[in-house]
């Protein structure tokens, strides 16, 4: 986005020296120079335009991040077999605490299975254990970070056997 403000103070100072133009148009014109007269009206006519299109790309680059999503994480879709169970699991990468939401969602109707809002420490992390998960069904996690930035956590969703011997099946990271 910083790209594009600078290309818009770039337009900006163009319209400047467009209007500084405009306001020697009365020189030219009373100098018997219509052909430039016409030429300035031309650039400062393409510059006006140039701008309102760069002033509503911009209010399209800046609504494309949805309320609320710049904090939030979420896992690929998994599906539970009759020996596996699932958690999703955060740890805290900042340098302070903060406060995060863990949820388990099922990917066929978008119902919260699990909630977790807790402080967490930096340097801490929580897993929510996700024991109402349906066999072959699909689920997801989502992670908030309602007091900072997704960048300040790392997360995953991870899949386990829930019969002997155990263990870890797989883990997928949160994009």
């Amino acid at each position: 986005m910083n790209g594009l403000k600078t290309l818009s103070m770039s337009f900006k100072t163009v319209a400047a020296v467009g209007i500084t133009a405009h306001l020697l148009t009365g020189t030219a014109s009373a100098q018997g120079n219509p052909a430039i007269l016409a030429a300035i009206h031309t650039v400062e006519d393409g510059v006006i335009g140039l701008q309102n299109s760069m002033n509503t790309l911009q209010t399209s680059v800046d609504s494309l991040v949805a309320a609320g999503q710049s904090n939030a994480r979420f896992t690929p879709t998994v599906n539970i077999s009759s020996s596996s169970d699932m958690n999703c699991q955060l740890v805290n990468i900042s340098s302070a605490t903060r406060t995060v939401r863990l949820q388990t969602i099922s990917g066929g109707n978008g119902s919260i299975v699990s909630d977790t809002l807790i402080p967490l420490a930096a340097g801490h992390s929580i897993a929510n254990n996700s024991t109402s998960v349906s066999f072959g069904f699909t689920f997801y996690c989502k992670f908030m970070v309602v007091d900072g930035s997704r960048t300040d956590v790392r997360a995953s969703i991870v899949v386990f056997n829930n019969t002997a011997p155990g263990g870890v099946r797989f883990s997928l990271p949160a994009e």
